[in-house]
């Protein structure tokens, strides 16, 4: 279980990882209640920046982070995320991904699980096969296949000549009709 301060530590450690301009992080309570969030960028004048100055990739990554990195009695065993490549540079959803991958061989069967809907290549490139659900509608029902069930895409991935995400892209990891 982190604590207050490890959780804060890290969690700043892992977002100057992921977007080095930003050199540091600061709460503040506000006269009303509600906690500021602001950061510091490397390169600027010694200003907080807001977070309504940050652009939405910022605030995702932020967001996506506090979820990974939360410490399991603020957490939740699922979290659904929606296209995470719409706001988030391929590179940050690299970093993102490795954060979590670290996060659950820390904890284990503890860690959250997420469910992630997307159509970017370059995520699913990220995906373990076992892990790896298609969704496709057919004659107006939605179904799910299991690509790791396919013996072909084995086959193909075992020789890594193509990737998950180009498996994808040709409809191979389609369930049949």
């Amino acid at each position: 279980m982190l604590q207050n301060h490890q959780f804060s530590d890290r969690f700043k450690q892992a977002l100057t990882d992921l977007l080095p301009q930003i050199k540091d992080i600061q709460t503040s309570q506000t006269a009303y209640g509600p906690v500021l969030l602001s950061v510091y960028e490397k390169y600027l004048e010694e200003v907080p920046i807001s977070i309504y100055q940050l652009s939405d990739g910022e605030l995702i990554c932020l967001a996506f982070l506090a979820l990974i990195l939360a410490p399991n009695e603020l957490g939740a065993f699922l979290f659904c995320i929606e296209e995470p490549e719409n706001f988030l540079h391929p590179y940050l959803i690299d970093g993102l991904v490795e954060v979590y991958l670290q996060r659950q061989r820390e904890l284990g069967p503890q860690a959250a699980q997420l469910l992630i809907t997307t159509h970017s290549l370059h995520l699913i490139n990220n995906v373990n096969i076992e892990n790896l659900l298609i969704t496709s509608k057919k004659k107006g029902a939605t179904h799910i296949s299991s690509p790791k069930m396919k013996k072909e895409v084995q086959e193909v991935l075992s020789r890594e000549e193509l990737g998950l995400g180009d498996l994808f892209y040709s409809g191979t990891l389609e369930g049949e009709d």
